[in-house]
């Protein structure tokens, strides 16, 4: 397989970046330097703005596409190719307020910006979308024994017909309608891909597209599952040094 036919795909907070946190000064230098840029996708469920913020407008803009809200924004080069909106019904926005009310987990209220509406989905953070480093850490330590994201993505689902929802980073969930998940950037970069995402697990917004790339034989190199930058980059220097024989 030769190195110019390979897409290089990668999920953004978690994967590229701790979570939402900058990428690192020289992991950044290192990626533009020898990445094949023209063949690079992010995919992610965040928007544009919070992605340039966590790599760059340089680094963003040099992608090949960057795959916002989960496929429901699209850019190529920095330029707005697709955008498809949705808007929740109020009952959906009821149903997470009950949520965020009901919850276990000991909120401060400070933190705010809990349910946020993006380009064709919603976010929903019980501890905030406004919670920054040991906030949002010890929300996750939380989680990982409590699995409250879990059980509240599944009620979204149970409660909600065409509805689906996933945990996205540490904190967050993605609400969305069916099949409005990151499986959709096949759609503009269909097979021979790679990708890299931290939650390819069922219960994870990368599933989808981690999924739909292992169930096609044409995706040779398939899916790495990580569990951060270091992980990246220790597994994207075997894959070019292999790729460039």
């Amino acid at each position: 397989m030769e190195r110019k036919n390979q897409w290089f795909v990668f999920d953004v907070d978690g994967t590229l970046t701790e979570s939402r946190q900058e990428i690192c000064p020289s992991f950044k230098r290192w990626f533009l330097d020898n990445m094949p840029m023209t063949r690079v996708a992010l995919v992610t469920g965040s928007d544009r703005e919070k992605t340039v913020e966590q790599v760059g407008e340089d680094l963003w803009s040099s992608c090949a596409f960057s795959i916002q809200c989960c496929g429901n924004e699209v850019y190529s080069f920095g330029n707005l190719v697709h955008r498809e909106d949705w808007y929740p019904h109020e009952n959906v926005i009821a149903h997470l307020k009950k949520e965020l009310m009901e919850s276990d987990y000991d909120i401060d209220r400070r933190y705010g910006n809990h349910i946020e509406i993006r380009t064709g989905m919603l976010n929903f953070s019980v501890v905030g979308r406004n919670a920054v480093g040991p906030q949002r850490k010890h929300y996750a330590k939380y989680d990982e024994t409590a699995r409250e994201r879990d059980k509240i993505a599944q009620r979204i689902r149970d409660t909600f017909w065409g509805l689906d929802a996933t945990c996205g980073g540490d904190t967050g969930i993605d609400i969305f309608p069916v099949g409005k998940d990151k499986s959709q950037a096949v759609q503009y970069l269909g097979t021979n891909l790679v990708f890299f995402g931290d939650r390819c697990d069922p219960m994870g917004n990368d599933y989808p597209l981690a999924k739909t790339i292992e169930d096609n034989k044409n995706n040779a190199n398939g899916v790495f599952h990580v569990s951060g930058p270091p992980d990246v980059y220790h597994y994207l220097q075997t894959l070019l040094s292999w790729l460039s024989e």
